[in-house]
């Protein structure tokens, strides 16, 4: 991913994460990541490899493609 593709992604899980009332903690439960990865994940630092995208996806009730467009 391009630091832009990590930034929107991102951004698309917060908005969702607000939507769905999920918190931080329960994403990377969901994914099997620790907080603070997650944390890098939604601030764009770091890039999530596909299960985890995968896992993100499925805890927030929508589809891989909609967040990686």
């Amino acid at each position: 991913m391009t630091d832009k593709q990590r930034a929107e992604f991102s951004r698309r899980i917060k908005h969702l994460m607000i939507d769905k009332d999920v918190t931080q903690r329960e994403l990377a439960a969901a994914a099997g990541v620790s907080d603070s990865f997650m944390s890098m994940v939604l601030s764009g630092t770091k890039t999530p490899t596909l299960g985890v995208a995968i896992a993100v996806s499925n805890k927030l009730g929508v589809t891989i493609e909609s967040l990686i467009q």
